[in-house]
């Protein structure tokens, strides 16, 4: 009727066993616990044990019926396999942040990876094995200085202004409106990166203008 194994049972499994329990019980009434638990546990093909521990449970659950924990198994790891093509595929899409004059970072580069022609199918935790794997690590600049980093509304920010300047030189002189100077621009620490992905003999690293975190004119 049941394994002997006491490691897991339904809650249906346990419920039968409290039942033929309390039957005995309600039989023998003259016979003491120890002999109806013995009478259960032959009855139903299991441990003392375990008719121990379904009471027990069921005077817990009372007057409900025993329920099983929620079973919640274990998340497979999936391996990803890499051939020699992708790993390249991923080396030239780290080098290409640095020709636009960018940073990367794992979050920028899985998106690129996920499209054609890698289709990259692990997470952040997997590309950053593999971009190790490939020869780079991630490390504090040799020449200790921080990399000045804009950010992507900054950009946004200062090409709307160009575009503005350039519109206002266009007009002709009764419509163009004066150029006024009421603040100064400085350089913010919060700005700066000081590690990045590079390769141990510096053939591989940014190669934006590094400036010292001091004042702007």
């Amino acid at each position: 009727m049941f394994h002997h194994s006491t490691s897991r049972f339904r809650s249906q499994a346990r419920n039968i066993i409290w039942n033929v329990y309390r039957y005995f019980s309600a039989q023998w009434g003259g016979d003491s616990s120890a002999e109806v638990l013995e009478k259960t546990a032959k009855a139903t093909h299991v441990s003392v044990k375990t008719v121990r521990r379904v009471q027990r449970q069921a005077s817990e659950c009372d007057p409900n019926p025993i329920t099983s924990p929620v079973y919640h198994p274990k998340k497979l790891r999936v391996r990803i396999k890499l051939d020699d093509f992708d790993k390249e595929c991923i080396r030239k899409e780290v080098l290409s942040f640095y020709e636009r004059g960018e940073i990367p970072t794992v979050d920028a580069l899985l998106e690129r990876v996920r499209e054609e022609p890698v289709k990259f199918e692990g997470g952040k935790t997997t590309l950053w094995k593999v971009i190790r794997e490939i020869g780079f690590k991630y490390a504090k600049l040799r020449s200790g200085r921080a990399i000045l980093m804009e950010r992507e509304d900054i950009v946004v920010k200062r090409n709307q202004y160009l575009r503005a300047m350039e519109k206002n030189r266009k007009c002709s002189p009764l419509k163009r409106r004066p150029e006024v100077y009421v603040d100064e621009t400085w350089v913010n620490q919060n700005e700066c990166v000081e590690q990045c992905w590079t390769i141990s003999d510096g053939s591989v690293g940014p190669k934006i203008k590094t400036v010292s975190l001091s004042m702007l004119a």
